[in-house]
């Protein structure tokens, strides 16, 4: 498997990365759990090291799914999650705002998304949705106080509206980078199980 660095962080990865929303979320029926996460495994043992996942997706459960395989292998890969959205701790969305980037926020869904994720750092720390109520400064700076304090390695946004805002963070924080990722169970379509074969079949091509 070819690698890739993102960004200017340093940060290594596999040049086909597994974006893992569909098999908890958004893409029809959560698929059978104990699949997903062989399917995770299997992804490992032909060389992708990239995962994505994100509070939103279930919300959490999804998050808990890449924990949960990726435990036992958390030396061998990166996991890549998302903060922004205005999400209780018990699930509930909010719409009114709908996005929550004020610093305390970020820091607490850190927290929640690290015992979900099994682990005792994030390797990338998305910005899911720029929030317009906060400054970037003010979420980079949260982040970096995430960095500093060895729970998250890497800062990122993803759907960042323009250089401005990547430029602005990138200034406070010191790495960061935009959203590249391979979303493989969205191309392999289905919501169903051959979903989940013609994700391995596109595996076995690596």
């Amino acid at each position: 498997m070819k690698k890739r660095t993102l960004g200017n962080s340093g940060l290594e990865v596999s040049a086909i990365g597994l974006g893992c929303m569909g098999m908890s979320f958004g893409l029809g029926p959560a698929k059978d759990k104990q699949e997903m996460i062989s399917l995770i495994r299997s992804a490992v043992e032909r060389g992708v090291t990239f995962f994505d996942t994100a509070e939103v997706y279930g919300p959490f459960t999804n998050e808990e799914l890449v924990g949960e395989a990726l435990a036992p292998l958390r030396e061998q890969v990166v996991i890549a999650t998302k903060f922004g959205f205005n999400i209780d701790p018990d699930g509930t969305p909010h719409q009114q705002p709908p996005l929550n980037s004020r610093p305390d926020h970020v820091k607490e869904v850190a927290d929640a998304s690290l015992m979900r994720l099994k682990t005792d750092y994030i390797d990338l720390f998305y910005q899911h949705r720029v929030d317009p109520e906060v400054p970037i400064e003010d979420v980079a700076g949260a982040v970096k106080d995430l960095i500093d304090e060895g729970k998250v390695r890497h800062f990122g946004l993803s759907e960042a509206g323009g250089r401005s805002d990547s430029s602005r963070a990138r200034r406070t924080a010191s790495d960061s980078t935009s959203e590249r990722i391979l979303t493989m169970v969205a191309r392999a379509g289905s919501g169903n199980t051959a979903g989940a074969r013609g994700i391995r079949n596109r595996l076995r091509s690596i």
